[in-house]
């Protein structure tokens, strides 16, 4: 996770580039010598003028064993030669003929796969967070390459830089290849690991679930058969079914359901919104269903009278900060008071054609005419108030995401979604109804909930699914220290991580590409994943181990007793669950149905309208007050590539540059010129971030 702060100053040099580029003529900027002769410039550095920039630039390549000055800085020409005279040689002593081995055809060659021609599946890619239908390119049996479906309703052919790398988690070298056992110490941390197999797992596992006291702790889980089969193994065994996310939103479904009576998490639909403002949501970066929104986004953006608007407050550069027409640098205790100030002004300036919601009104009165005091432009805040009059019922106000996260998230969240009200917008730009997202419904309440239950020595056995929850929890939420007083564990990753290493049992689940599952991201969107090559190694998915568990128990469902497979399992969900919904299904036998789903990856239900319903009451209330902050604010957020971490072995993912500050392969403190100069840092110095009783360090990124 990087991280990011001095959140008032973090934008001075990117903010205004028409100061930059404008003032070469100058000796300096803000005290900063120019280099001479410049309009466009690579970095801060070299817009500085450093001449140890200039050197390193001059030397770019000064390990060169072919540099121009012989001997003065590594290996000189001569050395050069010599050495690749040397190891020819050596390369070339060995190279004997190797002995002649016959090579035999294919006897009967399999259908469908020519060499050298590719074919082509459809899947769905979830990684916890965010989901995309696929087309997944395969070459002689192996998957190579991974797409977007077209035909998806969500993604409509775009795809995240992790779903691309994703491809490469299946030949993962440091992937676990078979079950293993941790011989836990008595701190209950890894010992040893001896592998195992999944029949002697199995054996233990389900005796210890008989005892009783059994939880299965998921991400979210938007899956029509995992929630089946997880519905039956919690009957067979009595246990409970724990969600939580690493990247949540539950701040959205909370102010939801405090601003209308119904938590959810609604559908945003910038297609139809000619004004945006967010509050720190990066919703073209991270948020949510973050390449359905730039779908619906770029069309509009085409220039013209008719082109939509994007005003952006925000406490960290953000890529959609970056596409702003509009951006202002806030902090983030700022968020809250920003949107009151709005809704003042907004009331303010429409004279009586808006009203404020009796429940915020008190709120809202004490942030009258406080633009100033926030440090905002007057005139542009009065233009956005303007604007988002003159566009009512089409614009559409959104805050949301890890930046969000402070002690007034839901706070913000009902101060939003009343505006919205207000301004005609929910139920227009905003899909509570006929589409909401199913991703995203995890519980910190519920976590909390079970680690006290963990600690008060409540739950013999916890089967944990892919949540690396040692390393991304912080050490004060008593997670680690709950773990040691359960006495199963089970974890599901694919690594004896942080995790993994306080387990029992770690039982590899292997790839998306090698097994079946289906997904419901939104109400009603209906996808399919199909395995495009048999386990590599030997592996089960979640699925496939609660199936065996499920049916060894004595109060079993009948459908699960009645599937031999996984495979079979997920067909039975979609024959009686699903086929009846959709408009692919009406009229055809099932097996028709299912080969046309397996053909086109996703079948949407009949029901779901491409309009978003009607306005909800709003019947939000608020008791707030202005914030006052002091010194420096810490704001963390998610990177483009790496999301939550899961994926953080995937070279392809840390050689990504990242779009705002195109860094790679590093966590970095990333603060503004003016905070360097105060502070007295430079380009990468080392430094210690401390906030309450943490204490991290990284290098500084200007």
């Amino acid at each position: 996770m990087n991280t990011q702060t001095d959140s008032q100053t973090i934008s001075q040099a990117t903010s205004q580039p028409g100061t930059l580029s404008d003032s070469t003529s100058g000796s300096s900027v803000n005290g900063a010598p120019l280099s001479e002769g410049a309009r466009y410039w690579m970095s801060l550095d070299q817009w500085g003028g450093d001449p140890a920039l200039a050197e390193r630039m001059e030397n770019e390549f000064m390990s060169s064993p072919l540099a121009s000055q012989d001997g003065k800085d590594g290996f000189a020409r001569r050395e050069f030669l010599k050495v690749m005279g040397a190891s020819f040689a050596l390369a070339t002593t060995g190279c004997v003929r190797r002995p002649a081995t016959h090579i035999i055809p294919y006897a009967q060659a399999p259908k469908d796969t020519v060499p050298g021609e590719p074919n082509y599946y459809t899947s769905t890619w979830f990684d916890g967070h965010e989901g995309s239908g696929l087309l997944v390119k395969t070459l002689e049996g192996r998957p190579i390459k991974v797409e977007g479906n077209p035909s998806h309703p969500i993604n409509s052919g775009g795809l995240t830089a992790r779903a691309h790398g994703e491809i490469l988690s299946l030949y993962d070298p440091d992937r676990l290849r078979e079950p293993v056992r941790n011989l836990l110490n008595e701190a209950r941390t890894n010992k040893e690991s001896i592998k195992t197999t999944f029949e002697e797992a199995d054996g233990k596992i389900i005796a210890a679930l008989k005892e009783g006291g059994a939880v299965v702790l998921t991400g979210t889980k938007p899956s029509p058969s995992l929630k089946a089969i997880i519905g039956d193994f919690s009957k067979a065994y009595g246990a409970r079914w724990v969600q939580y996310d690493t990247l949540p939103v539950e701040a959205i479904r909370l102010g939801q359901k405090a601003s209308y009576g119904r938590a959810v998490l609604p559908r945003y639909r910038f297609d139809l919104a000619k004004l945006v403002v967010s509050i720190d949501a990066d919703f073209l970066g991270t948020l949510i269903s973050s390449v359905e929104f730039t779908k619906q986004w770029t069309p509009g953006r085409k220039p013209g009278p008719d082109m939509n608007r994007l005003v952006v407050f925000e406490s960290a550069m953000s890529l959609t900060g970056m596409n702003a027409d509009d951006r202002v640098r806030i902090r983030a205790s700022q968020q809250l008071d920003v949107v009151l100030a709005l809704i003042a002004r907004v009331a303010g300036l429409g004279k009586g054609a808006v009203s404020i919601p009796s429940g915020i009104a008190a709120s809202v009165k004490q942030f009258e005419g406080t633009a100033l005091a926030l440090g905002l432009d007057e005139k542009l805040f009065d233009k956005v108030a303007l604007e988002l009059l003159a566009a009512r019922g089409k614009s559409l106000v959104i805050a949301g995401g890890l930046t969000t996260l402070t002690d007034r998230q839901v706070e913000l969240q009902i101060a939003v979604n009343a505006l919205n009200s207000m301004l005609g917008n929910d139920g227009k730009t905003i899909d509570h109804d006929a589409a909401p997202y199913e991703t995203l419904n995890g519980s910190a309440e519920a976590l909390n909930a079970l680690i006290a239950d963990m600690a008060a020595e409540k739950v013999k056995t916890l089967v944990i699914d892919d949540l690396n929850l040692n390393y991304v929890l912080p050490a004060n939420s008593g997670f680690q220290e709950a773990l040691k007083k359960v006495g199963t564990v089970v974890y599901t990753g694919n690594r004896n991580d942080e995790t993994g290493g306080s387990a029992h049992w770690v039982l590899p689940a292997g790839s998306s590409l090698e097994s079946w599952g289906d997904f419901e991201l939104q109400t009603g969107v209906f996808s399919i994943q199909q395995p495009t090559i048999m386990p590599l190694y030997k592996t089960r998915s979640l699925g496939e181990l609660l199936l065996a568990w499920t049916q060894a128990a004595s109060g079993a469902s009948a459908r699960a007793k009645s599937a031999t497979t996984w495979h079979e399992f997920v067909k039975a969900t979609w024959r009686a669950d699903i086929q009846s919904k959709v408009d692919a299904g009406r009229g055809k036998s099932f097996d028709d149905f299912w080969l046309s789903i397996l053909q086109a990856g996703v079948a949407v239900n009949a029901g779901r309208r491409d309009r978003t319903g009607s306005g909800r009451a709003f019947v939000g209330s608020l008791n707030v007050k202005p914030s006052v902050t002091e010194g420096y604010e810490l704001v963390l957020y998610p990177s483009i590539q790496i999301g939550d971490g899961r994926l953080a072995n995937i070279a392809w993912l840390q050689e990504l540059p990242d779009p705002v500050t195109k860094v790679v392969w590093d966590n970095y403190l990333a603060i503004s010129p003016a905070m360097a100069r105060k502070e007295g840092l430079k380009q990468g110095d080392m430094v210690e971030v401390t906030v309450g009783e943490a204490t991290v360090k990284a290098p500084v990124l200007v």
